[in-house]
């Protein structure tokens, strides 16, 4: 019988050796084991998945993943590496996939050189052995990896994945930027433009206008390198712009007057890729160790204009119960919020605008619309759920809650008998087959009883499966029923909107507003 196999082959950084081919000399090595041993199983090699320079703690690996799935939709039987610790380093992944997901999708797991092999089931323990040596090494080699770009950040070095925007990676020394001078010269105008003229919206305003792409455009256009990535190319055409943020980011970064800042962010573990701030006291910064793009008088000019106008009287202040719950319908942007610097009495006008619309003519959502009105309206329409949750004319959800409880009740009663009448067919079967070796039937009646058996079975099985699917459906309904009134319960009138109550209410708000002034307010309900 020839069976389905998958040969999976991984390099990591670490351990590249390239020699000017498009895979590296250790990935071809690994293919050539794997191909000449699946060969002589008479083995049919369904496809080889090849991820290089990608870590044995990366689950974000696509031929890795695109495996996986080929092996969940019955695709594969065999998976093939050169050892456990090529499919993964990381102890989670080989109990989730090597010893659950593979056994459930009936797909054999074996690492040649170190003889894991799922079929044998004293292999296990070592298998479990081997992967926490695989993870230990990780941890190792995740804290070597920090000490040497420490070392090296501070001696000066730059120890970035991509270079700031105006620079480029040195071809003769990665760790060396050099001047990037198309980039360069946007970055020149915008700092003469901050000091001596503009401010942060019209300066974008002018570099969408004219089709200048941002910098994260930028360097996926410039970049060699397969892995860059930014979420900002994944927003549609009309959000790729740039906006005051960006420009903001770029008039503090001492990186333009040749002074390297790093180590402002760190991942909170090997394990977890998330980024956090690192305090500012323990950021390496090093001076003089690149050619400036901008001169010392500018960036002291910038950064005088940019004190004076953060003055406290126009800050917009800490966050509001709706920070990042409102979205423009129109083009799905952030709707930044902002304060006037006239006042009506003693307090000054707030309002949203679409934060693309501010940088760009590409959104059509071109007005300005009241943050109290939109607040207002929010409320109004939380205690309106309030209103009826109270009201038992309208909902009576405590008599909800219990008739899907009886009728979970009843459907696991009649669960438990069709598994008890599938046992007992299987029962008879394996009678059957016992009167037929005694002679006790004739091998016809035992095929017109065995037969009726089965589709007697055949429609328990499908009695038993629709049955349970309800069953799932009920309790879903059941625990989104008991989180509503959980939510709910608390709550009777609200005088005045916190971040607790809408972060349990609300997903996101989109809004809009139309040229007669009528606001178009959508909101996605959690509840």
């Amino acid at each position: 019988m020839y069976e389905s196999v998958a040969i999976y082959v991984r390099l990591s950084d670490e351990d590249r050796d390239k020699e000017g081919s498009i895979d590296s000399r250790s990935i071809q090595n690994q293919k050539s084991l794997l191909i000449d041993y699946a060969q002589k199983q008479c083995w049919n090699i369904y496809n080889i998945y090849s991820d290089d320079d990608y870590s044995g703690g990366d689950r974000n690996r696509p031929e890795w993943n695109k495996m996986l799935n080929d092996c969940k939709d019955g695709k594969i039987d065999i998976v093939l590496c050169k050892s456990q610790s090529r499919f993964s380093r990381e102890i989670a992944v080989v109990e989730e996939y090597i010893n659950d997901r593979f056994q459930e999708w009936g797909v054999r797991f074996i690492g040649l050189v170190d003889n894991a092999d799922t079929s044998i089931p004293s292999n296990r323990k070592s298998r479990q052995i081997n992967g926490l040596v695989n993870e230990w090494y990780l941890e190792d080699c995740s804290q070597n990896v920090r000490k040497v770009l420490r070392h090296k950040a501070e001696n000066g070095e730059f120890v970035g994945a991509f270079a700031p925007y105006g620079y480029k990676k040195d071809p003769n020394d990665k760790h060396k930027l050099i001047i990037d001078p198309e980039a360069a010269k946007v970055v020149q105008r915008i700092f003469h433009d901050y000091v001596y003229s503009s401010g942060t919206v019209s300066i974008v305003k002018r570099l969408n206008a004219e089709g200048i792409v941002p910098p994260s455009v930028y360097k996926s256009q410039h970049s060699n390198s397969k892995n860059y990535y930014s979420s900002m190319l994944e927003q549609p055409d009309k959000r790729k712009v740039w906006t005051p943020s960006t420009v903001t980011r770029m008039i503090v970064n001492q990186v333009y007057i040749g002074n390297m800042v790093q180590g402002k962010h760190h991942n909170l573990s090997y394990k977890n890729h998330k980024k956090v701030c690192t305090p500012k006291e323990d950021w390496v910064v090093v001076e003089g160790t690149h050619e400036a793009i901008i001169d010392k008088k500018t960036w002291d000019l910038a950064q005088e204009k940019r004190k004076g106008r953060c003055r406290e009287g126009n800050r917009i202040g800490s966050p509001t119960p709706l920070t990042k719950k409102l979205f423009c319908s129109k083009c799905g942007s952030y709707m930044m919020r902002s304060v006037s610097r006239r006042t009506y009495g003693k307090q000054k006008y707030r309002y949203v605008s679409c934060s693309t619309r501010r940088a760009a003519t590409t959104c059509d959502n071109l007005y300005y619309i009241s943050y109290d009105y939109v607040e207002q309206y929010i409320l109004n329409e939380i205690n309106k759920i309030l209103h009826d949750y109270y009201d038992e004319k309208e909902i009576v959800l405590e008599e909800h809650k219990n008739i899907i409880s009886n009728q979970i009740k009843k459907l696991k009663t009649s669960i438990s008998k069709i598994e008890k009448q599938i046992e007992s067919k299987n029962d008879v079967i394996y009678s059957l087959y016992q009167d037929k070796v005694s002679g006790l039937i004739s091998s016809k009646q035992f095929i017109e009883f065995k037969t009726k058996t089965e589709n007697e079975l055949k429609n328990l099985n499908k009695k038993l499966n629709q049955s349970n699917n309800f069953l799932s459906s009920l309790v879903e309904k059941s625990q989104t029923t008991t989180k509503k009134d959980n939510i709910l319960s608390k709550y009777k009138q609200i005088s005045e909107l916190t971040i607790e109550v809408v972060d349990e209410f609300i997903e996101k708000i989109l809004l809009d507003k139309e040229k007669d002034g009528t606001v178009n307010i959508e909101i996605f309900w959690k509840i």
